[in-house]
């Protein structure tokens, strides 16, 4: 991915926190010689390895599971972005799109059956925990749990990644303005509007 230096953000540990925040995101690997992208949800380890599952009837695991596993794959994580109006800045410039986006390229390792079902599980409680009346995995039945025999679990190991957060950097005389107007906007607006403040007044 292709970062302006002004909009890289290098801090690895800023890009696992943007990870485990936003908590899904894209695979993106090779089956029979074509691009294959899957939406999956992660959960962020303390070592900072992910860990996810995909459906074993999905291509891609047949693939990995008949032993073809790649050196590295790219996941993909998109924050909130919104358009930026020219006429929202003191000077004349052309109108521009703030966002926050990471690129994450990692080596993988395939978990058996109760390490698969030890995420879930985790995955689970995650999620649960908001819920008004939330329901472990320990209140289902085990007719219900063998379901989970057709996930293939496996971690990340993150190797590099690219975090891009272009958040209005180069525009310092025009921010409040540009806050202002995202503040006023629509809910994925005002999320960028929070992440400029935070990129722009926190540090």
């Amino acid at each position: 991915m292709y970062i302006r230096d002004q909009h890289n953000n290098s801090e690895f540990l800023e890009a696992i926190a943007f990870i485990e925040t936003l908590s899904f995101g894209v695979l993106v690997s090779d089956v029979e010689g074509r691009t294959w992208g899957v939406h999956l949800p992660f959960i962020v380890n303390k070592d900072h390895s992910l860990s996810t599952h995909m459906a074993k009837s999905n291509p891609l695991a047949q693939q990995w599971l008949s032993g073809e596993i790649p050196n590295e794959v790219m996941c993909i994580f998109k924050g909130a972005g919104a358009y930026i109006s020219g006429s929202w800045y003191l000077h004349e410039e052309v109108s521009t799109y703030d966002y926050s986006a990471l690129h994450l390229y990692a080596k993988i390792e395939l978990l058996d059956a109760e390490e698969t079902l030890k995420d879930l599980e985790v995955l689970m409680d995650r999620h649960e925990s908001g819920q008004k009346n939330p329901k472990p995995m320990s209140a289902y039945k085990q007719s219900t749990l063998s379901q989970y025999r057709g996930v293939l679990g496996f971690k990340l190991y993150p190797t590099h990644f690219y975090f891009a957060q272009k958040l209005s950097q180069e525009r310092t005389e025009d921010l409040h303005s540009v806050i202002g107007h995202l503040e006023n906007g629509t809910a994925e607006e005002q999320r960028v509007a929070q992440d400029i403040k935070k990129q722009s007044f926190s540090k």
